[in-house]
């Protein structure tokens, strides 16, 4: 009888382990798949990032482009009117 209870407690508790180990698992996958994701979205917030930054460039660029030109077409303007005074 006492042996019965003993290997039942032995029992239940291998059973007991098992269990915590592959909860243990699972928290590290858990973990794992979390870090992962995380990885993931830093690259791509910084590849949007990234490319906001040079569509922004791009775009100062053309405007300062635009604003030569404009500055280049006013100067010509008023010199010629300059001449025709």
């Amino acid at each position: 009888m006492m042996i019965k209870k003993i290997l039942f407690i032995i029992i239940i508790a291998g059973a007991l382990t098992a269990c915590g180990n592959n909860s243990e698992k699972k928290t590290d996958d858990v973990k794992e798949k979390i870090e992962n994701s995380m990885k993931d979205a830093k690259e791509k917030i910084q590849k949007t990032l990234d490319s906001a930054k040079e569509k922004m460039n791009n775009t100062l660029n053309d405007a300062k482009e635009k604003m030569n030109k404009m500055r280049d077409t006013l100067k010509s303007k008023l010199d010629t009117l300059r001449k025709k005074m």
